[in-house]
């Protein structure tokens, strides 16, 4: 699994990968012995260690976990390994990577344009052949980036659209918008700028793949 379930995606920056999110300190949550905790599951999906520590307050509860996560490019991993799929998954890797935006040239509409066209055919008015040839023009547009940031927006342009058929691309969307946004930064702003993209990640997939959808699939793959 991408983001913090497997290697970073190539060309990510080792900041935007290891900084850690702030500590979340949810509610006392019951324990059910019934059901398996999540931290387990995360740990056998092969999660890296923050993230199962992270979720082991939350026991068996995915809905109180889901709405207190901090980082979307969490949120995408988990989402993509329990199993969700179209529109709504690829729609929150839109979101996600539209937050990257700020990091393009003013005169490039190739990273934007390509963000609209595919929101418009997990919509059902454009093409999947269209989004094919936008993915063909924002990976030109990595390789000729001349700014680190920008290059990095466009691919977190392209990991949305490769959403469509590898789920767990959509994770790349946010790691990317990270990225951007840590490159973008000095160096004192780093960690800030980081904990902002995330929490405007986490908000973005929230949006499009509530809590209550993924509890459904979290009971289903634990049953």
């Amino acid at each position: 699994m991408a983001g913090s379930f497997a290697a970073r995606p190539k060309g990510s920056s080792a900041a935007a990968a290891t900084t850690t999110p702030a500590t979340v300190k949810p509610a006392a949550i019951g324990y059910d012995p019934g059901v398996t905790p999540i931290s387990q599951w995360l740990e056998e999906a092969g999660a890296q260690h923050d993230v199962v520590q992270w979720a082991e307050p939350y026991a068996a509860d995915m809905q109180a976990l889901w709405e207190r996560c901090p980082r979307g490019d969490w949120m995408l991993a988990i989402a993509a390994r329990l199993g969700a799929r179209g529109p709504r998954l690829v729609q929150a890797a839109i979101g996600c990577a539209r937050l990257a935006l700020a990091y393009v040239p003013d005169d490039d509409p190739r990273a934007a344009g390509a963000l609209d066209g595919t929101q418009k055919y997990c919509e059902g008015a454009n093409s999947l052949d269209a989004c094919r040839i936008y993915r063909q023009l924002l990976h030109v547009a990595v390789d000729t980036a001349e700014d680190p940031a920008a290059a990095a927006a466009f691919s977190a342009a392209v990991a949305a659209i490769d959403a469509i058929d590898d789920p767990e691309a959509a994770v790349s969307a946010a790691v990317f918008a990270a990225q951007a946004a840590v490159l973008s930064a000095g160096d004192c702003a780093m960690a800030e700028a980081l904990r902002f993209v995330h929490e405007k990640s986490a908000r973005q997939v929230r949006q499009y793949l509530p809590a209550t959808t993924l509890t459904a699939l979290y009971s289903a793959a634990v049953d």
